[in-house]
């Protein structure tokens, strides 16, 4: 897929607008060179249907290259000679032979004359904007030339163009830092706002940050520089008619921090803390209000002539993970926020929000080419112009109404406002009945009950050498009681489990009748024992305390279809008479240090948003708000290890697609009908086992690692064990 990014800005106070559809996302596309012959760049008013074409001031001719064309070919030989190696396991195969094609189209558009994209775009209330592009070294990919130029808008003039060196002996010099990714664009289009690291603070190691204006009529020439240097995540930048709005804070902080610099002194004027960090913010044109996103899709809007911030909730039902985007009308009046499911109009006379609905990206397709695909996707967006509202797609622009009334399902969001939505409020400590009815959710009472997991936190306590003892010897661990590591106890006449011809790594073992005593309720059957085994890669290794060779665990655990899994679950009927089962080959498996392992109610018992179960429930954009604050309250991340429930993931990538698919090649559009039908039977597996890499037995898995067992509900209800699949995260 080729994806050309939008950048729709407002360029007067009355509703003209600079729209490009072509801004420079390496982090989107998945083609190696994009496809932008469908890149446009236009001018023109709400009011009028003319514009004007703008495309070459915004961008810059790249010609066919026969010499890139060759050395995309020959890195898809290398690629396709990865893949004929089988090395790294079927979905290491499958990704080599993607990049082969990948390399192969990308030659064939090297082969067509492209365009140049601007990776930045801002533009000023006097009809001009300025853009910063890169243009990379033939051969290679190392940039070679900044771009910068201040264009009119109304004609496409160009008023000032800067070249300068992009890289300096292989290393990115600090103009392509700086300009490549300005912060923004005065409104009257004097300078641009930079943010820079003198010298002196390089040489201290101190990333500290200053920001600094640029003349636009004075050669790009300093024009002040911030005196206050901040410790900063990205910083955001919002403007009023007189000052810089940043905001910006340490690394580690939960907090942010606001500060207003002067405009043409970048003196300090004012700096106060915000109690979260923002993922955006705005500003109104006189400065007095400032509207603030945040993950969680949550929307501020701080009025400093009050000293008050008024909280919303416009995105009812929102994701954890997801983020609001906020614009907010030069009269400070309404704010508009978007995040990946939809847009929102808020009223802040009224405390009122309405929703848009989701922007549709328009797709066109592109030059066939071995199944691939070569489609270009334009992105659409959304501008709050002056104080109007309009809405890009598909290269055509409409104004939306301002007014939430004039909305369907306008509701009110202001937090604490009359007539708001009322948050949730239960306890733990209540019936899991009453708690669904206090959240307003009786309705699918029998629903939640199906997808209601009991679950077990287990945690570890080191053995010792005493850990590897048979049975009978003074301070040996008890025959068929739960642990991690050491030996397995298997019923007597077992063979060690095998993958690959080595043997596999005993990982854990779960003594059924501790664990219902421990948590009432499992999903699991009353009596036996439950062991775990991951398989190991041919790679082997001694440890200075051990010489003893041994083989490491396998990661990427990917077989081939219908090859034996790298992995099994073992249970061991409580009749059995059971053996410690010592491994008397070698080399050995990986060797998991022995632990006594103890069970207590806790973890996740319901799916959140890292669980596709969560996708089954039919709720309401309200009754998902009440569920995801119900589930809050009654439980909370859980990234040790776990029995049963639900995963608390590093990602957020519900690992459930892939037990259903196999592989990661499975579709991510939540709209898309291939989705829904995958998301309908992953929903069919539930967690067996959560494992976090734990030093106590010596669980040490990549860069904190976790492995995850999954099984299927079908096959749980009746104690099958022989189909599971694992997960695993860094």
């Amino acid at each position: 897929m080729n994806y050309l990014r939008t950048a729709f800005l407002p360029i007067d106070d009355t509703g003209g607008y600079l729209l490009v559809h072509g801004v420079e996302d390496t982090n989107r596309s998945r083609i190696y060179r994009d496809d932008t012959r469908l890149a446009t760049a236009l001018s023109g008013h709400l009011d009028s249907a003319t514009t004007v074409d703008l495309l070459a001031s915004f961008t810059m001719s790249r010609p066919a290259s026969g010499a890139a064309a060759t050395d995309h070919r020959k890195k898809a030989e290398m690629h396709r000679a990865m893949g004929d190696s089988g090395d790294g396991g079927p979905s290491q195969v499958r990704y080599m032979y993607q990049c082969a094609a990948r390399q192969e189209y990308s030659a064939l558009i090297a082969e067509t004359d492209q365009r140049w994209l601007p990776g930045r775009v801002a533009a000023g209330r006097n009809g001009t904007a300025a853009i910063a592009l890169t243009t990379l070294k033939p051969g290679d990919n190392l940039p070679d030339k900044t771009f910068v130029r201040h264009i009119d808008c109304a004609t496409g003039r160009i008023l000032l163009e800067r070249r300068l060196a992009a890289t300096r002996l292989g290393f990115a010099t600090d103009a392509h830092k700086e300009y490549l990714d300005f912060l923004a664009m005065e409104s009257d289009a004097r300078a641009l706002l930079v943010k820079t690291v003198p010298d002196r603070m390089k040489k201290r190691g101190q990333p500290r940050i200053y920001y600094e204006e640029r003349s636009l009529t004075k050669n790009l020439k300093t024009v002040c520089t911030s005196k206050e240097a901040q410790r900063s995540y990205p910083g955001l930048v919002g403007q009023s008619a007189d000052h810089w709005i940043i905001c910006a804070g340490d690394f580690g902080s939960r907090n942010g921090r606001i500060s207003i610099l002067e405009k043409g002194t970048c003196k300090l004027v004012e700096q106060f803390d915000v109690a979260r960090k923002p993922t955006s913010i705005a500003a109104s044109r006189n400065g007095q209000f400032i509207a603030m996103g945040f993950s969680g899709c949550a929307v501020w809007v701080l009025d400093r002539a009050a000293g008050k911030t008024r909280k919303f909730a416009p995105h009812i039902g929102a994701r954890r993970d997801d983020a609001a985007t906020v614009q907010i009308s030069d009269a400070g009046d309404f704010v508009v926020s978007q995040t990946l499911e939809g847009v929102c109009i808020t009223a802040l006379d009224n405390g009122t929000s309405a929703a848009l609905g989701k922007l549709r990206d328009v797709t066109h397709d592109g030059d066939a080419f071995e199944g691939m695909d070569t489609s270009i996707r334009i992105q659409s967006a959304i501008a709050v112009l002056g104080n109007r509202i309009g809405v890009a797609e598909g290269g055509t622009v409409r104004e939306v109404s301002r007014c939430t009334a004039d909305h369907d399902d306008h509701f009110v969001s202001e937090v604490g406002r009359k007539g708001a939505r009322k948050p949730v409020k239960v306890s733990r400590k209540a019936p899991i009945e009453e708690s669904i009815t206090k959240a307003r959710l009786e309705s699918h009472l029998d629903s939640l009950l199906h997808l209601r997991s009991p679950a077990a936190v287990i945690t570890s306590k080191k053995l010792g050498k005493r850990g590897w003892s048979q049975p009978g010897i003074q301070h040996a661990p008890e025959l068929g009681a739960s642990r991690f590591g050491g030996w397995p106890d298997v019923a007597k006449g077992t063979e060690w489990p095998m993958s690959d011809g080595r043997p596999m790594a005993f990982l854990a073992q779960i003594n059924l009748e501790e664990a219902h005593a421990a948590q009432p309720g499992l999903k699991l059957p009353e009596e036996g024992l439950l062991s775990f085994f991951l398989g190991c890669t041919d790679d082997t290794y001694t440890r200075d305390d051990d010489p003893r060779e041994r083989f490491m665990v396998d990661f990427v655990q990917d077989r081939p279809a219908g090859a034996e899994p790298g992995y099994r679950v073992v249970l061991t009927a409580a009749t059995a008479e059971l053996e410690r089962l010592e491994y008397e080959g070698a080399p050995l498996p990986e060797l998991v240090a022995p632990a006594v392992l103890k069970l207590k109610p806790g973890g996740k018992v319901f799916p959140d948003e890292q669980s596709i179960a969560r996708e089954t429930l039919p709720l309401t954009a309200f009754e998902r708000a009440d569920y995801l604050e119900m589930v809050s309250q009654l439980q909370s991340d859980n990234h040790y290890h776990q029995l049963m429930g639900y995963p608390s993931l590093i990602q957020f990538t519900p690992p459930e697609l892939y037990c259903e698919s196999g592989n990661f090649d499975f579709p991510t559009d939540p709209g898309s009908e291939e989705f829904q039908t995958l998301a309908a039977k992953a929903a069919e597996w539930t967690l067996l086992l959560q494992l976090y890499s734990d030093p106590t037995p010596d669980l040490s898995w990549g860069d904190g690692g976790k492995f995850y067992f999954y099984v299927r509900r079908s096959d749980l209800a009746n104690q099958n064990f022989d189909d599971v699949r694992v997960f695993f995260e860094n």
